[in-house]
């Protein structure tokens, strides 16, 4: 029969957990290697008196981070012969992780399907549970969330893995207190500092525009007009788009700038808008894949030549590489920015120590429209 030793007395709390009462101290010290798999169903732990004597801490302390992992399904008490791991411990205890994400269908907005198949790609080397949360941002909160911050309060959960602006700066502050570790993915507006149990992955704008306009003024393009982001946004990635292209130094006129919503129809009506405001535009630049269709399904309705009188890009190598539509982009690499938050969690629970920002570089994918 396993028998939990003193060699778990050298488990190494992480610094986030430091603070933490002294129970849930030793709650994570018996708990971390029942999740690893270290000790599996059937492994029998110390009594009470000896993980008092082992930990240097009181009885009640003991007894309740063995509530704490008995609530949970992790161990289990056995008349007259002690408590032990429960059976299926190992499989059931997983880490478990919250994703919070933009309310919008994916089918619009693939840009979370790949970010969610980045996610789950490491579901079966790393055994974590996903859960949803999707927050309706269309219109700027005026007060606090309490029922999203009593959820934050309970800490039932490992990670977060968050776009950046769906947690509101209270929120963050909360996280960051009970020391739970968050995944940032994409590029932040308000530049909100990173708490030590916070990591902001990207794949940088800057660096995705220095690859369409290096290829776009590398064919001559000089009036380039960009479909951006829904209105409830578009201000502060004009701004950020205006920034890049200046020092870049390279022309752009901010009316040369066309909100829209996400998806293909949308973008089609913003690009109607925009050549009938800007006929000299000769190149467009869309936030990503699907509006670019969007772009260049009006531009063939007014029988424009493509790429001959106006080029065009879009961002996320969401299609297919068989797709007619055949359109230049930038692959952002999401799934890898999926992909990588998992990792990152991990790592971070286990206490090792991360860049606060990681960047990954784009490719430029060049096509017909171009």
């Amino acid at each position: 029969m396993n028998t939990l030793t003193q060699n778990t007395a050298k488990t190494v709390i992480p610094k986030r957990l430091r603070k933490d009462p002294i129970h849930r101290q030793l709650y994570h010290i018996l708990r971390e290697p029942i999740m690893s798999g270290e000790y599996g169903s059937g492994t029998k732990l110390p009594t009470e008196a000896e993980l008092t004597k082992i930990y240097n801490v009181s009885r009640i302390t003991v007894r309740r981070a063995l509530q704490e992992l008995a609530t949970e399904g992790l161990i289990e008490g056995r008349k007259s012969q002690g408590t032990f791991v429960r059976v299926g411990a190992d499989i059931r205890a997983k880490h478990r992780y919250i994703f919070i994400h933009d309310s919008s269908s994916p089918v619009a907005y693939p840009y979370l399907q790949f970010l969610l198949q980045g996610i789950q790609s490491n579901s079966e080397n790393i055994k974590f549970r996903l859960e949803m949360l999707a927050k309706d941002m269309s219109h700027e909160s005026t007060h606090i969330d309490t029922s999203f911050s009593n959820f934050i309060e309970s800490a039932d959960f490992n990670g977060v893995i968050a776009l950046p602006g769906y947690l509101t700066k209270d929120e963050v502050a909360l996280l960051e207190k009970l020391r739970i570790p968050v995944i940032f993915i994409g590029h932040s507006y308000d530049n909100m500092p990173l708490g030590d149990n916070m990591v902001q992955i990207e794949c940088d704008t800057k660096d995705v525009l220095t690859l369409l306009l290096s290829h776009l003024s590398q064919t001559g393009r000089k009036n380039i007009g960009y479909i951006g982001k829904p209105l409830t946004e578009h201000r502060p990635h004009l701004e950020l788009i205006t920034k890049i292209f200046t020092e870049m130094g390279v022309e752009f006129n901010p009316n040369f700038y066309q909100p829209s919503d996400y998806g293909i129809n949308s973008a089609t009506d913003a690009c109607g808008k925009l050549l009938k405001k800007h006929p000299q535009i000769d190149a467009l630049i869309c936030t990503d894949d699907l509006q670019a269709i969007g772009a260049l399904q009006y531009l063939r309705s007014v029988g424009k030549n493509i790429p001959q009188e106006v080029a065009v890009a879009g961002v996320g190598n969401f299609l297919d590489k068989n797709s007619h539509f055949d359109i230049t982009t930038v692959d952002n690499r999401v799934r890898e920015q999926g992909s990588l938050a998992v990792k990152c969690l991990e790592d971070m629970i286990a206490g090792k120590h991360l860049d606060k920002h990681i960047r990954l570089q784009p490719l430029l994918i060049r096509r017909k429209t171009t």
